[in-house]
């Protein structure tokens, strides 16, 4: 397997991909991107879900990687999910893993050097099936926290951290429904200075956005519904942008195969507006989808991959 990186020109334009050699043992894996060896150099951390191992690929500056790091986790791990935080804030990011047959989480902390101690830091009195990972400051005590989602019993668990390798035991918050939840991703969607979350569920024609107490527990619903039609609400994928610039968060759906994109125009209270756009056939319910400024013009534009290929959506800033 080989990882590619299209370095952007700005105009929204891209060089030809970049190669460089990850493994052949690659099968089914995930990635995350953040400097692991403080060279102020993005890097990238790769999960090999079949074989239950992290490697790291350290970044030459120049859209190529050298690998130098490879760690397993403990034994019977099942990888399933990753995020990359500063987690016990002493100014190196950490790995927060997630497993399918491991309650909770183990966070993997980082040295200067880019090496990393696996350290087991959650409880494991409750079943987990953990579907989702956020690490963030969910309450504004500048000690980074982290979320799951609970697909075993639909909620959202936080263990509020103490910023020394040690957390609070978990605060549960229903999801509520009886589909398991599926995504979560994290922002202030009212500006109270406490962040919510977007939830999404399977088979659910909604988008769930709970909103924060700051203590690490959600609550007061609002469901941001999306079209009813089975045809297309198989799957769907969420990124967040401000995307007509006025100041609010706007949650970006695409829902379906082929991918019908729904923006939700964010007020700052709370309250969405929904818009439908037209059936984007180059997505699907397999993308990754996410958002960027691509040509330099100040507005955020859509992007996704799929089937080895990139689509972007440019925004004309006409958004309404």
């Amino acid at each position: 397997m080989k990882i590619a990186v299209l370095l952007g020109y700005g105009n929204g334009t891209f060089s030809e991909p970049i190669l460089s050699l990850v493994d052949d043992n690659y099968i089914n894996i995930q990635c995350i991107t953040a400097d692991f060896n403080n060279d102020r150099i993005s890097d990238i951390a790769i999960i090999n879900i079949d074989y239950q191992y992290i490697r790291i690929l350290y970044g030459n500056g120049d859209g190529t990687f050298m690998v130098e790091t490879e760690f397993f986790l403990e034994s019977n791990f099942e990888i399933r999910r990753m995020s990359a935080a500063d987690v016990n804030g002493d100014g190196y990011n950490d790995i927060v893993v997630t497993s399918t047959n491991l309650d909770g989480f183990v966070v993997c902390y980082g040295n200067a050097d880019g090496t990393f101690v696996e350290i087991t830091t959650s409880n494991r009195q409750t079943i987990y099936i953990p579907s989702s990972i956020n690490t963030h400051d969910f309450n504004n005590d500048n000690f980074m926290d982290i979320a799951l989602v609970n697909d075993h019993y639909n909620t959202i668990d936080v263990f509020l951290g103490y910023g020394n390798r040690s957390f609070q035991m978990k605060k549960t918050s229903s999801i509520g429904g009886f589909l398991r939840a599926d995504y979560m991703t994290v922002g202030d969607f009212n500006e109270d200075q406490m962040l919510d979350v977007v939830v999404t569920q399977l088979e659910v024609s909604a988008v769930n956005v709970l909103f924060g107490y700051g203590d690490g527990s959600f609550g007061n619903k609002t469901k941001l519904i999306l079209i009813s039609d089975l045809y297309y609400s198989v799957a769907y994928l969420i990124t967040l942008a401000d995307v007509n610039k006025d100041g609010h968060l706007d949650v970006v759906v695409c829902q379906g195969e082929p991918c019908v994109i729904i923006i939700f125009y964010g007020d700052g209270n709370g309250s969405f507006e929904r818009h439908i756009m037209s059936s984007i056939k180059i997505f699907n319910s397999d993308s990754f989808i996410s958002t960027g400024d691509l040509n330099g013009d100040g507005y955020p534009d859509i992007i996704s991959s799929f089937n080895n290929t990139w689509g972007i959506l440019f925004n004309n800033g006409q958004c309404s």
